[in-house]
């Protein structure tokens, strides 16, 4: 059985710390092994093995070491975190969660383990126990950017909307260039309707990360919105560019370039959606309206034949709706109501 050492850090102990922290995790590991070698029983000699196996994204082998570190130092906060934290990055959330609270259960103030378990109880869509993890995070350490803004999200799945906007303010004011918090902060200006505002925390956010596609999604819908139908085609086109395998992003394009009477590269954007989601009837749908106003009606009829294969119900009543027909007749003039 491991037994942790009282004596000082050994020399090959101390010469894997160094390697570890120059970022040279391969040579911290051969030192580790050639360490364990003569003394197998020594903990903090495998913990480090852990940690440079995990630098390496060798994750099966860095649990097995922290788990026996864990087993053999069951009293260490130090042993259950590394453990809790690499169940995280395995989507372990369950053992995430118990590893976690053992560390707490040891050091009640250890300021990563409450936010490494919100994460995990986050990801449990356990929305209240996580936002209560965040929270003492940031009572222990005000300061916490991180800890501020995953509280806040968690404001937000619970209705709180005082107390969500206060927590994304806090996390953009103690870090300016984290772009994630000024997007969440505009996303709730949004939804009170306070645009002017969420303007501005888009384009402070694109300033610290200009390939940041949600916020380039989000500042494109808010311009569609106001009627800024140039500058919204712009924004989303370059939100699909950053992620191209952002449908949202990419339908939310195809939608604007057809508002924007563009046919030709609305087609092309819906088609180029169906590549992605193919099952998706909207998008079939929408490719009908944009093939119609560029007179390619056998086209459009097909696409909309499509769309109410897929969804009997709503597939061929969309085109309608918008002023299109299931099966257009191509003697007939197009469909009016797509005029917008």
């Amino acid at each position: 059985m491991l037994k942790p050492s009282t004596a000082r850090p050994t020399a090959a102990l101390r010469r894997a710390q160094a390697a570890l922290a120059d970022g040279r995790a391969a040579e911290a590991e051969i030192i580790c092994r050639r360490a364990l070698a003569g003394a197998p029983r020594d903990v903090q000699l495998r913990a480090l093995l852990g940690t440079a196996l995990r630098r390496q994204h060798r994750p099966d082998e860095a649990l097995a070491e922290f788990q026996e570190v864990a087993r053999a130092w069951p009293r260490s906060p130090a042993a259950h975190l590394d453990l809790g934290a690499l169940l995280l990055e395995q989507r372990r959330w369950p053992e995430a969660v118990a590893a976690l609270r053992a560390t707490l259960d040891l050091a009640p103030r250890t300021v990563e383990a409450h936010f490494k378990l919100g994460l995990a109880l986050e990801r449990q869509r356990l929305w209240m126990e996580a936002g209560a993890a965040y929270g003492e995070a940031v009572r222990l350490k005000p300061r916490h950017a991180l800890a501020h803004l995953r509280l806040g999200l968690m404001y937000r799945r619970q209705g709180r909307l005082a107390e969500e906007e206060a927590a994304f303010r806090s996390a953009a004011d103690i870090a300016p260039s984290l772009a994630d918090a000024h997007v969440a902060l505009a996303g709730t200006l949004v939804r009170q309707g306070r645009h002017a505002e969420a303007e501005t925390r888009y384009r402070v956010a694109l300033e610290s990360a200009p390939r940041h596609a949600i916020a380039c999604e989000g500042l494109g819908l808010l311009l569609l919105a106001r009627g800024r139908l140039d500058e919204a085609t712009r924004a989303l086109a370059d939100a699909h560019r950053h992620d191209p395998r952002r449908l949202r992003s990419l339908v939310h394009l195809a939608d604007a370039l057809r508002r924007a009477r563009r046919f030709g590269e609305a087609a092309a954007r819906y088609r180029e959606a169906i590549r992605q989601r193919p099952g998706l009837a909207r998008l079939h749908g929408c490719l009908g309206l944009a093939l119609w106003r560029l007179r390619r009606h056998s086209e459009a009829a097909a696409a909309w034949r499509d769309a109410a294969r897929l969804d009997p119900e709503r597939g061929g009543a969309q085109a309608r709706e918008r002023g299109g027909r299931p099966d257009p007749d191509p003697r007939r003039p197009g469909p009016q109501g797509d005029r917008r």
